[in-house]
């Protein structure tokens, strides 16, 4: 097992990273995008991409934390807090970036008029999407506290 004693460490990095990104992404990047950029639809494009990049390292994180998990621990692994709280953000992002993204950024492309039912569907969308967002980057801090 001595092989493994650098595992916890890693798992930790990676979900600080995966975290700090949540948060970086979310609550700085997007924001000032929209606060720059004087055209909304490429400050929505810019956020998506990064929002998606976020999504994809983040389940690549997650996948990796939950290998090194059951590596060392074997099932028991999953009994731990944060290894569940990984699992629920992965769940989380999952929804988002393959249930929701996809759905939007058909709505953006198609062209969204005010007031149309797109734009008031790609609205109620956006708001699940930020709410899941949310949710990643408190479940993500509640993760980084636990040990």
């Amino acid at each position: 097992m001595a092989r493994a004693a650098w595992l916890p460490a890693a798992e930790r990095v990676l979900l600080g990273l995966w975290v700090g990104a949540v948060w970086a992404i979310g609550f700085i990047a997007a924001p000032a995008a929209f606060a720059v950029l004087e055209d909304r639809r490429l400050a929505g494009e810019l956020a998506s991409r990064l929002f998606a990049v976020t999504a994809r390292a983040g389940l690549v994180a997650a996948a990796l934390i939950l290998a090194a998990a059951l590596w060392r621990e074997g099932r028991r692994a999953l009994a731990r807090r944060r290894v569940q709280l990984v699992l629920a953000m992965a769940a989380l992002v999952a929804a988002g970036h393959f249930g929701l993204a996809p759905v939007m950024e058909v709505l953006r492309a198609g062209g969204l008029e005010p007031g149309s039912a797109e734009a008031v569907r790609f609205v109620r969308l956006h708001g699940i999407a930020s709410a899941l967002h949310v949710a990643v980057a408190a479940l993500g801090v509640w993760a980084l506290a636990r040990e």
